[in-house]
Order: structure tokens, then sequence, then C-alpha cells
């Protein structure tokens, strides 16, 4: 085998390494990413306890799917909303905000 040849082919193994070693450093970052079930409901928990200590019931809030509403009843992940457009809904603590006016 002429040397060119030789000095082609440990290129082309060079570079299969490489690409073989970026393949792993990816995998390892994305693997440090990971997020574990229940990591997002741990969240929202949080969140709910904080909106606790500042919305109760006769509270005046907005949700950001059906707008303005006060607050009737309150439940363990749920206010019962009565929205100004006439109807009451449950929604989920972390989807309505305080009304700041």
């Amino acid at each position: 085998m002429p040397l060119r040849e030789r000095v082609i082919a440990q290129n082309d193994r060079a570079y299969e390494s490489l690409t073989t070693a970026r393949g792993f450093r990816d995998k390892a970052t994305r693997l440090q990413t990971v997020r574990v079930a229940g990591d997002r409901e741990r969240e929202r928990q949080a969140e709910r306890e904080a909106q606790d200590k500042i919305i109760s019931k006769g509270s005046r809030v907005v949700d950001f799917a059906f707008g303005p509403g006060v607050i009737v009843g309150v439940f363990l992940k749920s206010y019962r909303v009565q929205f100004d457009r006439g109807y009451t809904h449950a929604r989920d603590k972390t989807y309505v905000r305080l009304e700041v006016r």
C-alpha cells in the first residue's frame, strides 16, 4: 500500500474516532439533563402552595384561558372560580393569577 493511501486511511480512521467521540459527548450531555418522573409535579405543588398564601375565597383572579373571575371555593389542587362571563369552573391553582388593579 503506497504512503498516500495509508495517510488517507489513517485520516479516515481519525475522523471516525472524532465523530464517535462527539456522539458520546452529546449523549452524556443529554443524560445530564434528564428529568425524573415527578419533578414537574413537585414544582407545580410548590406553585400551588405559594398561590394559597396570596389567594383565598373572594379574591379576584385572572385565568389565562377564561379571563377574570372571583374565587368561590378553595380545594387541594384547584380553585372554583365564578368567571365574569357567567359560568363557574374548577381550575388548577397554577392556571390563575391574582388580578392586579
